[in-house]
């Protein structure tokens, strides 16, 4: 028997190894995680100045373009899939047509040579 209320998908938020009381920061400048105590440790070249956001926001960003990727990928996918489907029904027409034409060929090639014994009989 189901609960009557509908499922809900709860966020886990990951917390710093060094520090398990903090939240984990994500700097969009150097793509680097760390807490509000391990930011003055984190050295990057590349980024002077971090531009931090909560781990947890940078998650959810990270998951819908994920999907929205996902979902243009499936789309992708499902044309391609009409697409040969399309053909393979055209082959099979094509295999169709032949085969006739074949069986029609063998079909003349056989009353000929009876046509010719009734002619001469």
């Amino acid at each position: 028997m189901g609960f009557p209320w509908p499922k809900q998908r709860k966020d886990v938020v990951p917390s710093c190894t060094v520090h398990p009381t903090e939240q984990l920061l994500y700097c969009e400048c150097c793509d680097l995680v760390f807490c509000q105590q391990c930011q003055a440790t984190v050295i990057n070249k590349k980024c002077t100045q971090h531009t931090v956001i909560p781990f947890s926001i940078a998650l959810k960003r990270m998951s819908e373009i994920v999907v929205y990727r996902a979902k243009g990928r499936l789309r992708a996918l499902d044309q391609a899939h009409e697409c040969v489907s399309q053909e393979i029904d055209q082959l099979d027409k094509n295999v169709d047509k032949i085969l006739d034409q074949i069986n029609s060929t063998f079909q003349v090639r056989s009353f000929v040579p009876c046509l010719a014994e009734i002619q001469l009989g």
